[in-house]
């Protein structure tokens, strides 16, 4: 999140950096969102034992309407970030990882009902969440070490989140049986 780059960024150079700052706020939104979709999991048991998490004050579509908006606003930042010159342009391919964003808004959006339908759409939260940093780190990667070490980094990092929406696949053919 925001605070571990910042903090991690200051132990490093004595300073703040807005661009550390631009670049570490869609992450840090979505690891909000992954926290809020796990929510809708756990919301007949909240809700039975009184506990009042924000999914169940706003129930469950108000949440989800929610959760697209935590989700897309992680892109917009990203724009913002661009757009304003905190974040290198390079940055906008960032936006490769928004298919993950959408199958998991669209999850959201049908099953917000139905827990154990709604489990693919959390592996797609964390999905994009992975693939937007792994994107970020890549990209920063590109402009400031020697191309050879990008290539294979890129080529494990895709690996990884290959590896993550197959695990999604299975989960999604595993719930619907």
């Amino acid at each position: 999140g925001i605070l571990v780059a910042l903090g991690t960024y200051y132990i490093q150079t004595r300073t703040f950096s807005a661009e550390v700052f631009w670049a570490s706020l869609p992450l840090g939104v979505l690891v909000t969102a992954i926290l809020w979709i796990n929510e809708f999991l756990d919301y007949n048991a909240d809700k039975s034992t009184g506990k009042k998490t924000l999914v169940v004050r706003f129930g469950r579509r108000t949440a989800a309407v929610l959760f697209e908006f935590i989700v897309l606003s992680s892109y917009v930042l990203l724009i913002i970030g661009v757009i304003c010159h905190f974040l290198p342009a390079i940055m906008l391919a960032g936006l490769l990882s928004l298919p993950f964003a959408i199958q998991a808004i669209r999850y959201a959006n049908k099953y917000y009902s139905h827990p154990a339908e709604l489990v693919p759409g959390n592996a797609f939260t964390v999905v994009c969440f992975n693939a937007l940093g792994l994107i970020s780190v890549l990209s920063y990667l590109w402009f400031s070490v020697k191309y050879m070490y990008v290539i294979p980094i890129s080529i494990l990092g895709l690996l990884f989140v290959y590896s993550n929406y197959k695990t999604i696949q299975e989960q999604r053919k595993a719930s619907w049986q």
